[in-house]
């Protein structure tokens, strides 16, 4: 019956049509009180009107449990007492040419205790009042009345907000499971060249004032240049025994570029289309991407076969033409990029900014070593897997990148 509702709903929601995500992964909590201050101007949205309007009340409340960060692609916050259990999240990241996208969600929510209780499923969002943002729209959940609250900060001070959560009540009775299902949607930001190592973040992807990179000096580089612009973001994830996030183009093309957390992707049939699979102990507080329309991913992977020929030490372009082989070339070749790429590091990362948060080593050899098993090496894999330990077991082991990637690689090491 679960399977039929689910997709059923990801059906009807799938014709429905930045960068940071909203904030979830909230903790269950006791009550739920109101997080407004006294002197906080307030706003409320009736249950006819649609998410983009909002009308003033005096008696609008945020329930505490909530939290708040920058509109994105993002599963829903479930804050409830401990007695309710989010036993899965599933979400799809549907994202269209122009940077557009709607993200649709059902989270299955178990009441294990021994009495009815309520939980709140929503979203909380920290809106800048100075600066350009493109606020999620037709937020629908299909589990009852949406509530909308929002409080202003002291307009006064330097960096004035907004914070506002959109959320539905469920109360679920003892022993009993409910999905909530619903969908919004959202804008991906677009960048002006890659942002992402391994599918994470390069923290110095926009220092072009320090840095410039070596790729982008290359004569190859100038034919792709205007068109070598990616959309890149991060998909909150929501605390849950399973979940999985699907990211797919609307009409079924390979335009991923990357993803973060390359051990727990897997793809699926549907054309275009790559899912995160967690378990609790497992998922991350958020996934990673970049995927680019309008550039055939061949004509990238020639070019950025050219660069690293050119320019056997640019680390940033072998990262690239590893990426690119995943998802446009070949296991064997993609191998061969990762040994090089791991051999020139240690030389090259310091003088092109690639330690600490930048050093992608560990991503490195999950990617390394996943290459290896699809094309059943599973000796040589094991042994790089052993050798990524090593590595990982003298950085910086608090890093969540660092500590997944280490969880990995030990099993496959095992095995």
């Amino acid at each position: 019956m679960r399977t039929l509702l689910y997709e059923y709903c990801a059906t009807l929601l799938s014709m429905a049509l930045i960068v940071s995500g909203c904030a979830i992964h909230s903790h269950n909590v006791k009550e739920t009180k109101s997080a407004g201050s006294a002197d906080s101007e307030t706003h409320v949205e009736s249950a006819s009107e649609p998410a983009d309007f909002r009308s003033k009340t005096a008696d609008c409340t945020i329930p505490e449990g909530f939290t708040f960060a920058q509109f994105g692609p993002a599963s829903p916050q479930v804050v409830a007492p401990e007695s309710i259990v989010t036993t899965r999240s599933d979400a799809t990241l549907i994202v269209d040419k122009d940077g557009g996208a709607y993200v649709e969600f059902n989270m299955e929510l178990k009441n294990t205790g021994s009495a009815a209780d309520t939980a709140l499923v929503g979203y909380g969002w920290h809106k800048r009042m100075s600066g350009m943002q493109a606020p999620p729209t037709g937020i629908d959940f299909k589990a009852g009345e949406v509530k909308t609250c929002s409080h202003k900060s002291d307009q006064q001070i330097q960096q004035p907000f907004e914070n506002e959560v959109h959320y539905v009540e469920v109360t679920i009775e003892p022993g009993v499971a409910t999905n909530v299902i619903g969908g919004y949607k959202v804008t991906i930001a677009r960048a002006d060249k890659p942002e992402t190592l391994f599918g994470f973040h390069d923290h110095f992807s926009r220092n072009w004032k320090n840095w410039d990179w070596p790729y982008t000096k290359a004569t190859e580089y100038k034919n792709v240049v205007n068109v070598l612009k990616p959309f890149v973001g991060k998909f909150l994830t929501t605390p849950a025994v399973e979940s999985r996030i699907i990211l797919r183009g609307r009409d079924g093309v390979h335009w991923t570029r990357a993803m973060s957390h390359e051990q727990y992707v897997t793809k699926i049939r549907t054309p275009g289309a790559h899912a995160w699979n967690f378990t609790a102990d497992q998922i991350p507080v958020h996934v990673e991407f970049e995927y680019l329309p309008g550039l055939d991913i061949q004509k990238e992977l020639e070019t950025f076969e050219k660069i690293v020929k050119a320019n056997p030490n640019d680390l940033r372009a072998r990262i690239r033409l590893a990426d690119l082989e995943l998802y446009g070339g070949d296991p064997d070749g993609r191998v061969r990029v990762i040994k090089k790429l791991l051999a020139v590091w240690e030389k090259n990362a310091k003088k092109q900014l690639l330690t600490g948060r930048n050093d992608v080593r560990g991503p490195a050899y999950v990617a390394l070593v996943k290459s290896l098993l699809q094309l059943d090496k599973k000796d040589e894999a094991r042994r790089f897997a052993k050798k990524g330990l090593n590595l990982l077991n003298s950085m910086n082991k608090k890093l969540e990148m660092n500590k997944l990637a280490a969880s990995w690689l030990k099993n496959v090491a095992v095995r």
